[in-house]
């Protein structure tokens, strides 16, 4: 009867062991199956996000475009706009001070060193911001952006900010210098 009793005691552990091992096999699926949930949540929200931020560099890329064609258009002449027009009270010599050589109809070395610059440039330029580019002296690059506006017409601004004279190529002097060259 002993035996019968600790049998009985035996079945009743191996069955409480049995429905435990059930629920937690139950507790393991249902786990899954919600990290599998989260897994896809969070793959459709980078899916998302990733949409939305190619959509958005589209769209900076957009209002970069119309920015550049809005300076193009409305402040690449003699419009106002950071900067204030320089008017010279006197004529300028039509001889070169400190070059010897004709500038008439042909660019030094030097010259078409400055043209390249300001070609390049998506802004004006002043006479210090020229010498650092060039590494030369700032006399040296005043004498020549002075002997370029001889050949070229070379916008001339004031810097509201700096209060020192800017420089720049319209597009019309673009079209020539490239026809020159």
């Amino acid at each position: 009867m002993v035996f019968w009793l600790f049998k009985r005691k035996k079945e009743a552990d191996i069955e409480h062991v049995h429905k435990v091992m059930q629920s937690s096999f139950k507790t393991v699926k249902e786990d899954m199956k919600n990290v599998s949930s989260w897994i896809y949540h969070f793959k459709e929200k980078h899916s998302t996000h990733d949409q939305n931020f190619e959509r958005l560099i589209k769209e900076i890329q957009n209002l970069r475009k119309s920015y550049e064609q809005h300076l193009e258009d409305h402040h690449s002449g003699g419009e106002r706009s950071n900067v204030h027009e320089h008017v010279q009270s006197f004529e300028r010599s039509k001889s070169s001070f400190m070059n010897v050589q004709s500038l008439k109809n042909r660019f030094t070395p030097s010259q078409k060193v400055v043209l390249d610059l300001f070609n390049r440039a998506n802004i004006p330029l002043d006479y210090e911001t020229i010498s650092n580019e060039l590494k030369v002296n700032i006399v040296t690059a005043r004498r020549h952006v002075n002997d370029i506006k001889k050949l070229v017409e070379i916008r001339e601004m004031r810097d509201v900010d700096k209060g020192r004279k800017v420089f720049y190529l319209d597009k019309k002097a673009k079209m020539i210098i490239k026809s020159k060259k």
